[in-house]
């Protein structure tokens, strides 16, 4: 099993309990010049995507994140507004960036809300952040001041002189690669940054900045997977394959799950208003079931009741959302995504007209695709059996994935 499954399940069986929640500072104003593309580096594109649109995508999944800021060059303020409208998150929060980086990350601190006492900042140029590892740093909070994520160095490390010569072999033990988001309470980062724009002090990173604010900093380890873009091998290297080159998978999900009272409805993600919800071990969301159903069976996976099976508690009451975070780690780590779902919900009751645009919101976060790839269709059983009767729900979804690896 997957060492990033592994810690998911071992936060679920926590009953994902938080020691605080934290706002997102999404830093994407930069130019990005080491790229070479024309186009600034946060709307640089992978899989038809700007690099933000896929980190604030995983930000937004990890449950102690209350909501984001981005930070925008000034010429992309317009077009972040209206991309993220048609992401249907017109929640978050745009704002125009500085001159350097550390004016970008105060200009964004500042539109944090009032409430909110800890801040993440991360680089836009890190498209594919774990959020169970970004969950894992918030949960430290409380206990120390401020946190980064990074990552072993599995190198081993040459000390050189100006000339080119080894002077020395680094003990590659104490060296960890920081990487973002990097966490701290909201007042003493913006303290630290007035104070080193006091004395035109510029750092690379906010733990640099806080060391020298005499801060402590704690690391929490990080997936290899989050990656910096930084050069066109960089992007060239996370790019999808030609559809010559790449395999598609097909899978077919199907859940059912009984109608009773005094349970939440809980679709997609989405809580539905609705008097009756679905009886389950976990939340009862049999279109996510659905859609993890047609993603393992794609990827030639068994099934959701071999992965989670309700003979065991820890998934008891557990968010599905974090039931299909699993699933996703695992088949990214074979090269597998989602390319595609469709989902027709049946069920006599609730009607879900009202629903389908924020469920579809919804799934569109989870999965990482856009509209044109998301569809939620609903309809009744026109009276007949179980469903018609309005006594169950049912959900049939159809996953299609796409492999970066060539077919043996």
């Amino acid at each position: 099993m997957l060492r990033s499954t592994r810690i998911v399940r071992e936060l679920l069986v926590d009953n994902l309990s938080t020691a605080a929640n934290a706002f997102v500072i999404l830093v994407a104003a930069g130019v990005g010049r080491r790229l070479g593309s024309e186009e600034r580096k946060a709307w640089v594109e992978i899989a038809g995507r700007p690099l933000w649109l896929h980190a604030l995508s995983r930000l937004l999944l990890v449950p102690e994140v209350e909501g984001a800021v981005i930070v925008a060059h000034r010429d992309d303020v317009v077009r972040t507004r209206e991309r993220l409208l048609a992401e249907s998150l017109p929640q978050i929060l745009v704002v125009e960036g500085g001159q350097e980086r550390a004016d970008s990350v105060a200009l964004g601190v500042a539109a944090v809300p009032p409430g909110s006492r800890w801040v993440l900042v991360h680089d836009a140029a890190r498209p594919f952040p774990n959020p169970e590892r970004v969950s894992a740093l918030v949960r430290v909070l409380g206990t120390v001041p401020a946190a980064i994520l990074a990552h072993r160095s599995v190198n081993t490390l040459k000390q050189v002189s100006p000339h080119g010569r080894v002077v020395c072999t680094v003990d590659r033990e104490t060296i960890w690669q920081a990487s973002t988001p990097q966490a701290a309470e909201k007042f003493t980062l913006l303290a630290a940054l007035a104070r080193a724009a006091a004395q035109d002090l510029r750092f690379t990173d906010e733990a640099a900045l806080l060391e020298w604010h005499s801060v402590p900093v704690q690391i929490v380890e990080d997936d290899p997977q989050n990656v910096k873009i930084t050069t066109p091998a960089d992007l060239a290297r996370h790019q999808p394959r030609s559809p010559a080159s790449a395999a598609l998978r097909l899978g077919h999900g199907y859940d059912i799950h009984r109608l009773v009272e005094g349970r939440p409805l809980v679709l997609g993600g989405v809580q539905v208003d609705s008097p009756v919800g679905l009886l389950g071990h976990s939340d009862g969301d049999a279109l996510l079931h659905a859609i993890i159903e047609g993603i393992l069976g794609a990827a030639g996976s068994t099934d959701i009741g071999e992965h989670f099976s309700d003979r065991d508690p820890r998934w008891s009451g557990a968010d599905s959302r974090h039931l299909l975070a699993v699933v996703l780690d695992e088949i990214q780590a074979s090269g597998l995504r989602p390319l595609q779902v469709d989902c027709t919900i049946v069920a006599e009751r609730p009607r879900l007209a009202g629903s389908k645009s924020a469920i579809k919101a919804s799934l569109m976060t989870l999965l990482g695709l856009p509209a044109d790839r998301v569809a939620v269709k609903a309809r009744t059983n026109e009276g007949l059996d179980a469903l018609g009767r309005g006594e169950a729900l049912a959900v049939h979804a159809v996953v299609l994935l796409t492999s970066e690896r060539t077919p043996e």
